[in-house]
């Protein structure tokens, strides 16, 4: 009876070690599949000027801007979530005005635990340069949220 036992608790673990990496690719192409719907609505609201674009983001997101200057001069700017959510919000009529859309290509996802990495150049068609934008997202209520932005900018 035992030797039945031995070949049944077997069989199962086998089961469980087959099922667990389909799984877990599963969560992931899932996880990403969200991510890539994400960076569309972010990239869509943007070119909207639609202050919503200010709700994608965490209330404890860390935002960080390194702002390149001619002659090689950089200052990094940090600002916390709840004052950048109102700028971003704010700035939407002066950047419809001026037409000041963004275009981005190489977009990579890349999943980091419980969250995905988002990198992709960005290219500002008012001012006519590339910068990297890198949006860290991860699942908090209310969906996916941007808990992190390391991104470019030139005066």
């Amino acid at each position: 009876m035992k030797s039945v036992e031995r070949i049944f608790q077997g069989l199962i673990c086998l089961v469980l070690a087959l099922a667990l990496p389909v799984a877990a690719r599963d969560d992931k192409e899932a996880l990403l599949k969200e991510a890539k719907e994400f960076f569309n609505r972010y990239v869509e609201l943007g070119n909207k000027f639609d202050p919503a674009l200010a709700e994608l983001y965490s209330d404890s997101a860390d935002i960080q801007n390194v702002r390149y200057y001619q002659g090689g001069k950089t200052r990094t700017l940090k600002l916390a979530a709840p004052e950048y959510k109102k700028m971003v919000a704010a700035m939407m009529p002066a950047a419809k005005a001026r037409n000041d859309i963004d275009t981005f290509s190489k977009t990579t996802y890349t999943v980091l635990g419980d969250g995905v990495k988002i990198q992709s150049l960005r290219h500002s068609t008012l001012k006519n340069y590339d910068s990297w934008l890198v949006l860290l997202l991860r699942k908090e209520k209310g969906g996916m949220k941007i808990y992190q932005e390391l991104s470019q900018s030139r005066p």
